[in-house]
């Protein structure tokens, strides 16, 4: 059984060939001014319209003040409270979203904003596209520490054994979807935590869409908001709940 959704945003204006650009984010007035202008930048000469939707997870440090100054006219700024984790701030984003392409990102851009585009373009022929840090082109430009690395390949060898072996990345932030897609994917997902992406993943798979990965840029941000310890016990706890609902690759 489903989480409960979130309540439903007002949607944003724009149809057609335009994508939506969401980046959750709970407190990063430390960042969110530089990361939008980084992204406006960015976006300005792709040729496509893109609106830009800033999920204000529940800060409290005034992010979502920064964040509505440094859009001006490209984008505008939900609000969700109390706060709703990552996962709970995409499927608000999700349903917020009346353009055909959706790409979500991390607020710190730990992908380069120069492959949102390219993400959005994919969708031409799949899907789903995700951003990989593991195929013949990546670029891993300042790699994680060695202890959380090494946990994040244990999750990924865990994840192609028992679920999803033809896939490279799972935890990568950069994602995007055909939108009617993503609002399937995104209903009443059972796992909101950090495993969110691999129940998605699971059910795209399942539901016969095409996948695409694409070789993305990487930078480590060392003032990550993930508390390892914890992250890996409830991702070990979720992983065994989605074997537990869509059953194990044998």
């Amino acid at each position: 059984m489903g989480h409960p959704h979130p309540d439903p945003l007002p949607p944003m204006a724009g149809e057609g060939e335009s994508s939506t650009l969401i980046i959750p984010a709970h407190n990063e007035a430390r960042i969110i001014e530089e990361s939008i202008r980084a992204v406006r930048a960015a976006l300005a000469g792709c040729g496509r319209p893109w609106e830009i939707l800033i999920v204000d997870d529940g800060s409290t440090d005034g992010t979502a003040e920064r964040a509505a100054a440094a859009l001006g006219d490209a984008g505008r700024v939900a609000r969700l409270a109390p706060n709703r984790g990552k996962a709970g701030a995409i499927v608000a984003g999700v349903q917020a979203c009346v353009t055909e392409r959706l790409v979500f990102t991390d607020a710190d851009l730990s992908v380069p904003p120069e492959f949102f585009e390219p993400a959005a373009a994919k969708l031409d022929a799949a899907d789903v596209v995700i951003g990989s840090r593991h195929l013949p082109g990546s670029r891993l430009v300042r790699r994680q520490p060695w202890l959380r690395e090494r946990c994040g390949e244990t999750f990924r060898i865990l994840v192609q054994r028992f679920f999803l072996p033809q896939i490279t990345d799972f935890t990568c932030g950069l994602k995007g979807f055909r939108t009617a897609a993503a609002r399937k994917l995104f209903d009443g997902l059972a796992c909101l935590d950090w495993t969110f992406d691999v129940e998605v993943l699971l059910r795209a798979e399942r539901a016969g869409l095409l996948i695409a990965e694409m070789p993305v840029s990487w930078i480590n941000r060392p003032d990550s908001h993930v508390r390892l310890v914890s992250a890996i016990a409830g991702s070990l706890r979720s992983l065994w709940r989605l074997g537990s609902i869509y059953g194990w690759r044998r």
